[in-house]
């Protein structure tokens, strides 16, 4: 055998660490486009509640 058990884990090792950092990248790139995403939303919803907002004190006057 040329590998051996130490050979196996390491290779393993080194395996589980690029599928950890491939998971950190994809969980930042998520977040960030989640992020852009939530953003945008809460402008919108900003500007409808000013809206409302105005809308109710013009009726109140």
């Amino acid at each position: 055998m040329g590998v051996g058990f130490i050979g196996l884990f390491n290779l393993l090792f080194i395996f589980f660490m690029i599928g950890l950092l491939g998971f950190a990248f994809y969980f930042v790139i998520s977040m960030l486009k989640f992020m852009k995403n939530k953003q945008k939303t809460d402008q919108e919803m900003n500007e409808k509640l000013n809206a409302l907002i105005e809308e109710i004190r013009y009726r109140k006057n």
